[in-house]
């Protein structure tokens, strides 16, 4: 299954649907559209993109603390995004497309002053549904660090958008950064988790770890919230 910025484009760059920059937007919709048809191609019937960014970071900076921007006008931004959605959309034939929801920081937070990306949580989430109609790929641990950045309950939050989502990535993390840390058996997470079913979802765990923390991961979540 394609996500994101896969197949990876020759020439690296932010994939961005709200940029007002239109070099940037135009390739982030160029980028999308190839992701479908290879989607297609290889007979996968889902791809999922993350939620767009009110200014335009450098790629050096993708899943690190970023320096703060000019942010672009928010409202030009999520129209910019929404249009771009349409245009793919249109394209997308039997693939099924997912906007996947950004992650917040404690350190981006703090170096912005504010919430410098679509889609972080449950009312933003109910916001843009207003406005589009998309499916949601649900990535609970960037939830738990914008939960915690921002004071929010992350049970609250995390059942209010799981009833939405049918397509979820799952890890864990401390709550300050998305470090896609393993799921242990006794972990806070696990027992959170076992509150949802899961039954009709698709779920990726997206854990980076030694190969033996990555079948543990998946043991842990088969036996006690996939079966």
């Amino acid at each position: 299954m394609c996500h994101n910025y896969f197949p990876p484009p020759d020439k690296p760059f932010v994939l961005n649907l709200a940029s007002l920059n239109d070099e940037i937007r135009e390739k982030s919709i160029d980028h999308i559209i190839k992701a479908i048809k290879f989607s297609e191609k290889i007979g996968s019937t889902k791809y999922g993109f993350h939620a767009g960014y009110f200014f335009n970071p450098p790629v050096n900076q993708l899943g690190k603390n970023m320096e703060a921007k000019h942010l672009e006008n928010i409202d030009k931004s999520v129209g910019a995004f929404i249009n771009g959605f349409h245009k793919v959309k249109n394209t997308s034939g039997t693939v099924e497309l997912f906007i996947e929801n950004n992650v917040l920081s404690e350190a981006n937070y703090k170096e912005f002053g504010c919430i410098p990306f679509m889609l972080c949580t449950s009312n933003d989430y109910y916001k843009l549904k207003e406005q589009v109609n998309f499916n949601l790929l649900l990535d609970i641990a960037h939830l738990k660090v914008t939960s915690k950045t921002l004071g929010l309950n992350f049970e609250s939050e995390l059942f209010s958008l799981i009833q939405h989502a049918d397509y979820v990535h799952i890890s864990d993390n401390d709550g300050i950064s998305d470090s896609n840390k393993p799921i242990e058996r006794d972990s806070e997470m696990l027992q959170i988790l076992k509150g949802i079913d899961f039954s009709k979802k698709i779920v990726t765990i997206e854990v980076y770890d030694e190969i033996n923390n990555i079948i543990n991961s998946y043991e842990n979540l088969l036996n006690n919230i996939l079966c």
